[in-house]
């Protein structure tokens, strides 16, 4: 049950799931909920859990861009497709994380190359 007022109104019986909308259609437009300070805590753990996910997202993406990288700069891997198989991942994961660093010069042309499209090559620089 919601009071407001000083406590001369109040709602029915809600459902916590049920607050947004039932405040919204009472008071009109967009209200904000203040939680009691047990809840707000809580909530307040899981924002900062969020958040360190989101950079650790950030960081293990940043980081296996650097590895692509890395296995093609040192001729280790010779396509997308070999860096895609030693990290476990498609050819066109390897094909977004790397299309984001701008070109260093482009491939050899005419060399043959299995696994790439001309268009891998040209993006990253290598064949």
């Amino acid at each position: 049950m919601l009071t407001w007022n000083d406590g001369y109104d109040e709602s029915p019986p809600l459902r916590l799931r049920s607050l947004p909308s039932y405040l919204e259609s009472t008071f009109g437009g967009r209200v904000t909920v203040e939680w009691p300070s047990d809840i707000s805590d809580l909530l307040a753990r899981v924002e900062s859990a969020d958040r360190a996910a989101e950079r650790a997202q950030n960081h293990a993406q940043a980081v296996r861009r650097e590895v692509a990288h890395s296995l093609l700069d040192t001729e280790v891997a010779e396509s997308f497709g070999d860096v895609a198989a030693i990290l476990g991942v498609s050819r066109q994961r390897i094909h977004q994380l790397l299309s984001t660093r701008p070109p260093p010069s482009a491939g050899v042309p005419g060399a043959q190359n299995s696994g790439t499209t001309g268009g891998d090559a040209a993006t990253t620089g290598h064949r």
